[in-house]
């Protein structure tokens, strides 16, 4: 009897738990993206507010919060990129690459939606950029490997392979990156 009772109790929990955890999904899936705005994550409120979008389109506070979010994360973006290019570190073409990348993933996403695409219209994306970025990024990783060869050791090798690499995979064929992983 004090089994059975302990099993119907533990059941009781495991279904209520059950609910709870569908409840608080239910409700993260419905998110319009206002709490992630208030926080300051602008690029996660800008998809949350456009997938909000594509399965209501009417919704005054997903289109609101889009339309804020979407100039905030812009513009954090690029305050960021305008930052790091004063830097005077070899690799912060990197950080300027995400950054550029992660505003063209805004601007795609915001196509991909007719309501989205009503709100901001032509979102801007950086293609240029973008590749300028790389090949900058490229240059970064292959002076380093280029400086680190010199070292002569075989923990500097490997560093430099490494970078050579980075290279390659951020502009393929850069200068002579191919001769320089086989050295």
């Amino acid at each position: 009897s004090i089994f059975v009772n302990a099993k119907h109790i533990a059941m009781k929990t495991i279904l209520r738990l059950k609910y709870f955890v569908f409840a608080a999904l239910l409700f993260a899936a419905c998110s319009t993206g206002k709490n992630a705005l208030d926080k300051g994550n602008y690029d996660v409120s800008v998809f949350k507010a456009i997938d909000r979008l594509k399965n209501a389109p009417n919704n005054e506070e997903a289109k609101y919060v889009l339309q804020v979010a979407y100039d905030l994360a812009i513009k954090e973006h690029l305050r960021r990129i305008e930052e790091t290019k004063i830097l005077s570190d070899g690799l912060k073409w990197e950080s300027i690459l995400s950054d550029y990348q992660k505003i063209n993933q805004l601007s795609d996403e915001i196509n991909s939606s007719a309501a989205a695409l009503n709100l901001i219209s032509n979102p801007r994306k950086y293609i240029a950029e973008v590749e300028d970025s790389k090949y900058n990024a490229a240059t970064g990783r292959y002076n380093l490997g280029i400086n680190q060869l010199y070292e002569n050791n075989s923990i500097s090798a490997k560093n430099a392979y490494y970078n050579f690499e980075k290279a390659q995979y951020f502009y393929p064929n850069y200068k002579d990156v191919k001769n320089k992983l086989n050295e």
